[in-house]
């Protein structure tokens, strides 16, 4: 097994445990670690957002989220971070993996909002000898 096929499946254990029994735990133990970090005594004004008056770090506490990962074509997936200096890692021949992820914020510091992602498994272009 490859380094990058096994952070993938790394990933996605570690998002099918988190819905297993444990997760209470988990996220008390996280909870612990923020709560304890040194930036969360510390509140940093950032100005004014949609009209209201937000500070950082933004406190969440409700929330809903998918998550899926897409089998797509590793040039379509290259051709959209292009200039970026990395390319999108194979995990199958002319295959890649898109991660689609869907947020919806339901209570936080600055109101309700909904947030979408898409992410590329990658490494930077230089590694397989093309420069960026």
């Amino acid at each position: 097994m490859s380094e990058y096929a096994f952070y993938f499946f790394l990933t996605v254990l570690v998002f099918i445990t988190t819905k297993m029994n444990w997760q209470r735990t988990y996220k008390q133990w996280l909870k612990k670690i923020i709560a304890e970090s040194p930036i969360q005594r510390k509140t940093f004004d950032v100005g004014n957002v949609n009209g209201m008056r937000m500070k950082y770090p933004a406190k969440f506490k409700g929330s809903d989220s998918a998550v899926a990962f897409y089998r797509i074509n590793t040039a379509l997936a290259n051709s959209v971070i292009k200039d970026s200096g990395f390319e999108v890692l194979e995990f199958l021949p002319h295959s890649a993996i898109c991660v689609v992820t869907c947020l919806r914020y339901t209570e936080t510091s600055c109101g309700p909002y909904n947030e979408m992602s898409f992410a590329f498994f990658v490494r930077p272009s230089d590694s397989c000898g093309r420069s960026s």
